[in-house]
């Protein structure tokens, strides 16, 4: 039998970036609702671990692509 445990952090599940620094980079602070020590515990003892963040945007790059 599995089982998930999740850690829930301060973002909105689609939180906008609405600037960036002179080189077009964007950084988001996530804070997690537990401390360090207990993501450490949980993530030591898991079998597997995952963290889903996914990316939206119009008319811009992504990675650093050519164009």
């Amino acid at each position: 039998e599995k089982v998930w445990t999740t850690l829930k952090n301060n973002l909105s599940p689609q939180t906008s970036v609405t600037s960036a620094d002179q080189e077009g980079k964007a950084v988001l602070q996530i804070t997690y609702n537990v401390t360090d020590e207990q993501v450490l515990s949980v993530t030591s003892s898991a079998e597997y671990c995952e963290q889903y963040v996914a990316y939206a945007c119009r008319m811009s790059r992504l990675l650093n692509t050519p164009g």
